[in-house]
């Protein structure tokens, strides 16, 4: 299974958003979210650093900023200035 697969990244927003994002080599379209991979037959491709992400989940969680983001197997949990936990 390939890491950009299972990786996921969990960012909290001053707004008490909270967003999962996973990585992809190449860009994303913000339209259609495809991910357009390097081309193979290019020399570039092997070296190519280019890294974008896609949102696959975003929650308003909290009325005030969030402060904290933990995760633990399937849980996710989230604080906020809004002294809740969720």
């Amino acid at each position: 299974m390939d890491l950009h697969e299972t990786l996921r990244v969990v960012v909290g927003t001053y707004q008490g958003v909270v967003y999962g994002l996973q990585p992809h080599h190449g860009a994303v379209n913000a339209e259609t979210d495809e991910v357009s991979e390097p081309e193979a037959d290019t020399a570039d491709a092997k070296t190519d650093s280019s890294m974008s992400f896609r949102t696959v989940f975003a929650a308003q969680a909290h009325e005030g900023c969030v402060k904290s983001v933990a995760a633990s197997g399937a849980w996710l949990v989230s604080g906020g200035t809004d002294e809740l936990i969720r």
